[in-house]
């Protein structure tokens, strides 16, 4: 998913300064939380536990 410059929706999520409130960030922070809740909420045990797996296999690929 990206934003209408093409940016993926992951990387939209910055502090803000000048114009723009930390009220925005702050809100926009707990609407992407509030989603992520429900969406791991949604998930039965054995799509947390490949869930689970495949960041572990990221983590390890990172460092």
């Amino acid at each position: 998913m990206a934003n209408k410059n093409g940016t993926p929706f992951q990387m939209t999520c910055v502090i803000h300064r000048g114009n723009e409130s930390s009220d925005y960030v702050a809100d926009f922070n707990r609407k992407r939380a509030a989603l992520l809740r429900e969406t791991l909420e949604a998930l039965n045990e054995a799509e947390l536990n490949e869930l689970l797996m495949m960041l572990e296999e990221m983590k390890k690929n990172r460092i």
